[in-house]
């Protein structure tokens, strides 16, 4: 019979497994099946690293096996490549909406066709199926990753991937490309001490390639960047317009966040509001109210409507005429974020003379539209078990406000992170520039990655910081750098996609 195979992603939650990659193989006692070929390739511009790993598995054993391959992923980060062999081809996988992916996968195995089927489990591991595995034969999967790097202590972004495997690699090959840098990298750890960086055109390049190795260490790679600097990409199009890849290392701070004297305070009323965990959400803003001590707090009711219910004055820290009106809700009715529009705050004071605004909410709108754009910075708060986490993240980022997961932080963590603000990329100002992500504030941790699209790329643009919705800072940008071999339109892709990520339900068709 003709082997058809359909892959797909899909997620799921379930058991979790060891944090390196590990081939459970049944059929069979002993495990026949080994590792025949690892080939590893990496490519980090700026703060973004992409990692392509490709695994050759042969099966030495007398029958036909079926295999189980978990592969753990860094921390918030997922697969965004997935390929399986067939026939000796490679085919890539393509992404489906769980309830399609289902559909589908039942379909293939009622024509009695294996297919090929990723998802996600417990711990932030990835898992496939690998079947068959022929007598003598190999199968072939890659997975692949983009990750934002992380600033260590010395200015320096790093890149870790660990590598310890109790079994020799007939064949291991392991490249790495750091475009857009003049300071060399730093090997912290590697696998062997012959691996080591040398200059090319535009790029620092590391290569090994071993026989019968075992690798028992993992890679470490410090990126060295100065504060204050940036690197930049661009490629051509045909129409002499540019894709630009900017990696901005600003000096950024943090400050004492000081609180307006005038606060609202938007509460999700709707059914699903009942599963939230209410008594964190009082002691957050107790915390936040005692910090203050002397305030006015605007209450606004959302459900299906949008309901102005009072303006409480708060002095000397006792707000318990505010606590006991919280406390007496009853939570019902539909949730409705379409109604959250200017023209309606307005109308209902709940905007009036209000410096930001705490939204206690689960993200889940039944219905309508979830751009929500007030022009006061929003604090998305949520405590609930079931929340949409994109639609909450978008809503304070394009409102200069902060997005807290009090469920999975305490109070204190919680309340710490709402004190502090955080320098914030607010945009980018320049004549022929569009589709540029990030496109919400976000805050700037030493480095920021941004990607867009220039008419003319000998034009300078302007990268705009500030404090919620406020612009401090303008530093001007030269693009200069030609990107050469390297897809910066991958980059602004990857970006976009993210981006559309944040608002799902609205771009799911995009």
């Amino acid at each position: 019979m003709r082997t058809i195979l359909t892959l797909i992603f899909i997620c799921a939650f379930l058991s979790s497994y060891s944090q390196m990659p590990t081939l459970k193989v049944t059929g069979e006692t002993g495990n026949p099946v080994v590792l025949e070929k690892m080939n590893v390739d990496v490519t980090i511009v700026g703060n973004i690293a992409t990692t392509n790993m490709t695994l050759s598995f042969k099966n030495s054993g007398k029958r036909v096996l079926e295999g189980e391959l978990t592969f753990p992923m860094p921390e918030g980060v997922t697969v965004s490549r997935y390929a399986l062999d067939i026939n000796g081809t490679m085919r890539e996988a393509v992404p489906v909406e769980k309830a399609r992916a289902t559909e589908i996968f039942e379909s293939i195995e009622q024509r009695n066709v294996d297919p090929g089927l990723l998802e996600k489990v417990e711990g932030n591991n990835f898992r496939t199926r690998i079947f068959p595995f022929p007598i003598g034969g190999t199968r072939t999967i890659t997975i692949g990753y983009e990750e934002t790097l992380k600033m260590v202590s010395g200015n320096a972004l790093q890149y870790h991937l660990p590598f310890q495997y109790d079994k020799a690699i007939a064949e291991f090959d392991l490249k790495v490309s750091v475009f857009a840098t003049n300071q060399k990298p730093i090997l912290v750890e590697q696998p062997d001490g012959s691996f080591s960086f040398s200059q090319t055109a535009n790029a620092f390049i590391a290569e090994l390639n071993k026989e019968n190795y075992k690798p028992e260490k993992s890679l470490v790679i410090n990126l060295p960047k100065q504060i204050n600097t940036f690197e930049s990409l661009i490629q051509p199009n045909t129409d002499k317009s540019a894709y630009f890849l900017i990696n901005d290392f600003p000096e950024t701070e943090s400050r004492e966040r000081r609180w307006g004297n005038n606060i609202g305070l938007l509460w999700d009323i709707s059914l699903s509001g009942s599963k939230r965990d209410h008594k964190k959400e009082l002691e957050l803003l107790d915390k936040i109210i005692q910090q203050k001590q002397n305030l006015s707090i605007t209450l606004g009711l959302l459900n299906d409507r949008l309901t102005y219910d009072n303006t409480y004055r708060i002095s000397n820290g006792d707000w318990s005429a505010l606590r006991k009106r919280i406390e007496s809700f009853v939570y019902d009715g539909a949730t409705d974020y379409s109604v959250l529009k200017l023209p309606y705050f307005v109308s209902n004071i709940l905007l009036s003379g209000i410096d930001e605004i705490l939204f206690f909410t689960d993200g889940m709108s039944s219905f309508g539209d979830n751009e929500i754009n007030l022009n006061k910075p929003i604090h998305t708060i949520t405590t609930s078990a079931i929340t949409d986490y994109s639609v909450l993240k978008n809503i304070s980022g394009k409102n200069g406000g902060q997005f807290i997961n009090l469920g999975n932080q305490s109070v204190n963590q919680a309340f710490n992170d709402l004190s502090k603000e955080h320098l914030q990329f607010l945009g980018i100002e320049g004549d022929g520039v569009s589709e540029v992500y990030p496109d919400v504030h976000i805050p700037v941790s030493h480095s920021i990655s941004i990607s867009g699209l220039l008419q003319d790329p000998s034009k300078e643009i302007i990268l705009l910081y500030g404090w919620g919705n406020k612009i401090t800072q303008r530093k001007k940008i030269k693009l200069n750098e030609d990107a050469n071999n390297l897809d910066v339109h991958r980059i602004w892709a990857q970006k976009k996609i993210a981006a559309l990520d944040l608002n799902y339900e609205k771009t799911k068709k995009t």
